[in-house]
This record gives structure tokens, sequence and C-alpha cells, in this order.
């Protein structure tokens, strides 16, 4: 269901997402969707095993469905299995796979809606890798989550950190 047309047909050209449209920003995760609408919703689409299409389920989606109580988002980023968003206030607020902190609430705990990130604010710019998130704050400082194998957090540790890292 990633390509959003309402089937599960792989496609040898493109095709329109069902139901979607003033979209000024989209973000492909590894197996999922998301755009923002000119009115800042966010609509999501494609594989929902740990609830990264943000509608409080697990169930996959074949056609774009709104996650709730998401306004006034600017900015998007998705990883392999979970996505953020950016509002319009600088708060960010994740959901999805949450099994080394990609979320940045200082758990491990799987979401299936949106959570914000604590002690993270003044966000200008967000950016996802298949397990860990970063964001740019208006200060130019970049604070990063998630998994921290090969330190790509930019600290000199290389195990998870569950909640921003300056």
């Amino acid at each position: 269901g990633q390509l959003g047309d309402g089937t599960v047909t792989a496609r040898r050209t493109p095709v329109q997402v069902v139901g979607l449209t003033g979209v000024t920003a989209i973000v492909a995760g590894g197996l999922h969707n998301c755009a923002i609408r000119s009115d800042g919703a966010v609509w999501c689409w494609g594989w929902n095993a740990y609830g990264q299409i943000g509608d409080d389920t697990t169930v996959n989606r074949t056609t774009p469905v709104a996650v709730p109580g998401l306004f006034d988002v600017t900015d998007l980023a998705a990883g392999e299995f979970h996505t953020c968003a950016r509002i319009t206030d600088g708060v960010v607020r994740c959901w999805g796979y949450n099994h080394v902190g990609q979320l940045g609430d200082g758990t491990t705990t799987e979401r299936h809606a949106p959570t914000t990130v604590t002690g993270l604010d003044a966000v200008t710019r967000l950016e996802a890798g298949r397990t860990h998130t970063c964001a740019v704050r208006t200060d130019g400082t970049v604070r990063c989550w998630g998994l921290n194998t090969f330190r790509q957090l930019g600290n000199v540790a290389t195990s998870a950190v569950y909640s921003t890292t300056p």
C-alpha cells in the first residue's frame, strides 16, 4: 500500500495517490509515506505494523489517512519505521517503532500516535535515518536521538540515546 492508490499492486509508472490534494511536502519511510497538506495537516499511508502511520492503529493503509491531533505541521521526517513532525511553534512530535529511542520521548515504548520529543524546542528542520532522528534548532545547534552504533548521533558514545542529546 505504499503507493497510496488503494491497492497492493506494484506499478511500473507513476500513479496518483487517492484523495490527497494540496500537498506541500512529502517524506518516504521504509515502507510508508507521509505528506503535509497546505492546511498543515499530516496524512500517511503504507505499512503500519509499528504505528508509523500515526493514526493510533497498526492497520496497514493503502490510501492516505489523517494523523489525528496534528495541525500546523511545517516539516516531516521518516525513518524506517518511525515518523516525526515539526509543528509551527518548533515542537517535534514522533510516532512508530521506538526500540532504540528514535522517538525521543525518553523511552523505548512503541507509539501509534504522535508523542512529544522531550527537552526539544525551537526546531527549524528535521531529518531521520533508519533508526535515529536529528533536529536543527533556531540557535544553529543540532540535537539527535536513537541508535548510535556507528556514532550517527554525533557524540562520543556508541549506545542508543532515548531522548535528545546536545
